[in-house]
C-alpha cells in the first residue's frame, strides 16, 4: 500500500492526535493489481487509516471518502463516487478500512489512456461541518486498456 499525508485539526499536539493513511488500487479479490487494468475489468481503491492519540476518544463525525480520476492528456476526470462513501467514526477503534469499488467501463482511448489515481480522506464534525482533518494518497499512474 502506498502511504499518503494525514493532516490533523490546529492546535492538537502530535501525542493527542495523530493519524495515517494508506491506499491502493485492487482487483475485485482486493489483490493489488498491475499497472494496467482492463476498460472491461472492475476494480477498487482500498483504504487504510488510524488515528492515535489520546484526544481519538473525543471525536465524532464522519469519514468522507472519495477517489480522483485524472485522465493524463484526457477530459476524463472527478471525483467519485457521488456521493461519496461515508463511514462513522468509532472513538473506541481509531482503526478503519474500506474499498470503493469501480464496475468496468473506466473511458480508455482506443491506444489506451492512463489515470493518475488519488484516494482522498475528508473529516465531516457531528453537526455535519469539515473538521479540518483527512489526508490523500497518491496510488500512481494506471493504465486503462481496451
Amino acid at each position: 500500500m502506498a502511504t499518503g499525508s494525514f493532516q490533523i485539526p490546529p492546535g492538537f499536539a502530535p501525542t493527542a492526535l495523530s493519524g495515517i493513511i494508506e491506499a491502493q488500487v485492487v482487483d475485485t479479490n482486493g489483490n493489488p493489481p498491475t499497472d494496467v487494468i482492463q476498460a472491461n475489468q472492475p476494480f477498487g481503491v482500498r483504504y487504510r487509516w488510524e488515528l492515535s492519540g489520546g484526544a481519538v476518544s473525543m471525536i465524532t463525525g464522519r469519514w468522507v471518502l472519495r477517489v480522483l480520476f485524472d485522465e493524463i492528456g484526457g477530459p476524463n476526470d472527478g471525483f467519485v463516487p457521488s456521493p461519496p462513501l461515508q463511514v462513522p467514526l468509532t472513538p473506541a477503534n481509531g482503526t478503519y478500512s474500506s474499498t470503493i469499488n469501480f464496475p468496468a467501463g473506466l473511458p480508455a482511448s482506443p491506444g489506451g489512456s492512463s489515470y493518475q489515481i488519488v484516494a482522498s480522506l475528508s473529516y465531516l464534525n457531528a453537526a455535519g461541518a469539515p473538521g479540518g482533518m483527512g489526508g490523500n494518497v497518491n496510488c500512481g499512474l494506471v493504465a486503462i486498456q481496451q
